[in-house]
């Protein structure tokens, strides 16, 4: 953007031009300010989602407590299998059944988990361009506010982009973050399930042991992507300087 000079006060930009410049800012600003209203209402919308997923995990904790519960009946009439005949067979494929729908459930949130992941780093990407518009847009006020005889109301202009510049990343960031950990905790209670289920099996299933397995070990490797680590042992005390709660 080029200024016309002052005749009579070379190096200072005359006072209709300065006034179209700040009105430039001012429309910028605005229009950013649109932006993060629209960045809110994905929020929201993400926010939303999250609550179905909330539903969903509690689907997912009554068809583990099923499986308990038939899992417990198996091992109660385990000591008599080979005289049990067909109704054994019948409860194995009662199990089986119920293992491959918490098979599909935790592929499910895996699909969730890549779909925050893509929609984070989406976020980020827009985050940073309205970010280097708004860094744009504030060095421009700073050159206005030391040529321009409007310098105190390009002042303001440049104090309000740099609250909406930190308004906006702050908001992104704590949406991302409350997702992001939300979707983490269900994530974790999805695998205590399985541990527990786990812990439940009679001997000599070692079918269901591999199934079950497998699901966990596809659920640490999404955790672990993430960053996500055990920190120790069962009792084991809390270290508030090496932990995070």
């Amino acid at each position: 953007m080029s200024y016309r000079r002052h005749p009579l006060a070379p190096g200072v930009v005359d006072v209709a031009t300065a006034r179209r410049a700040v009105a430039e800012v001012a429309q910028e600003r605005d229009a950013l300010a649109r932006q993060l209203e629209r960045a809110q209402g994905v929020i929201a919308s993400l926010q939303r989602q999250l609550a179905a997923r909330n539903d969903e995990n509690a689907q997912l904790t009554r068809t583990v407590q099923l499986l308990r519960t038939q899992l417990a009946e198996q091992r109660a009439a385990s000591a008599d299998t080979r005289s049990a005949g067909p109704s054994a067979d019948s409860r194995f494929t009662r199990l089986q059944q119920e293992l491959a729908a918490l098979r599909k459930q935790v592929a499910a949130l895996q699909d969730e988990v890549a779909a925050a992941r893509q929609e984070r780093d989406e976020a980020i990407a827009e985050r940073d361009r309205v970010q280097a518009a708004l860094d744009a847009a504030r060095a421009e006020c700073d050159a206005l506010r030391q040529a321009s005889p409007d310098g105190d109301r390009v002042q303001r202009l440049a104090a309000d982009l740099a609250n909406l510049r930190r308004h906006q990343a702050e908001t992104i960031e704590r949406g991302i973050r409350e997702r992001t950990d939300r979707l983490l905790l269900e994530l974790l209670s999805v695998r205590d399930s399985v541990q527990r289920a786990l812990s439940w099996l009679p001997e000599g299933a070692t079918a269901w042991q591999d199934g079950l397995n497998a699901v966990r070990a596809r659920i640490d490797g999404v955790l672990a992507s993430e960053g996500v680590q055990a920190i120790g042992a069962p009792g084991e005390r809390f270290d508030p300087n090496l932990h995070e709660a």
